[in-house]
């Protein structure tokens, strides 16, 4: 086995003492991505870049107030969350909701499957009137607004951009 000279010595400590750092920063970082502070029932968004979602279960059960209410909770929530916030996923929880609520409302929802969120509540609303279906309309206007980037356009969102 060769001995290591002086030089490598130094440039094998160097570089083990910046892997040391390098952990050390990401596991700062990992840590500060995880902590939200909770408050009301909103948690406060530490970090913008958080992958952390919010229970959309809860969400939509827990709900009871006007359609207007429901946009900004909507929206509040998203902030809220940042990245981690998902329209789609929102959309999947009042949907189960739905049928939970309205068991003959099944065989309208898999006659859509693989169609839009757009055609699943043309459907629903032409069958059904219902508060969980109200709030799937506006889940589906917030989620093509936020596409077409005018929840940006109006400061709605406050979260990663520049």
């Amino acid at each position: 086995m060769a001995t290591l000279t002086k030089d490598q010595k130094r440039a094998k400590k160097k570089k083990s003492s910046q892997k040391k750092l390098i952990t050390k920063q990401h596991e700062e970082n990992k840590k500060s991505n995880l902590s939200i502070a909770v408050t009301n029932n909103l948690p406060e968004r530490k970090n913008p870049s958080t992958k952390v979602k919010p229970d959309y279960k809860t969400l939509v059960s827990d709900f009871s107030g006007s359609m207007e209410q429901w946009d900004e909770l909507v929206l509040k929530t998203h902030n809220a969350f940042g990245y981690g916030f998902e329209y789609d996923d929102l959309a999947d929880a009042i949907i189960e909701k739905i049928i939970t609520v309205l068991p003959s409302s099944v065989d309208v929802i898999n006659a859509q499957k693989g169609k839009s969120l757009e055609d699943i509540v043309k459907q629903l609303e032409e069958k059904y009137e219902n508060l969980l279906i109200n709030m799937l309309s506006i889940v589906d206007k917030q989620t093509s607004a936020y596409w077409r980037g005018e929840l940006e356009e109006e400061d709605l969102l406050d979260y990663g951009f520049v």
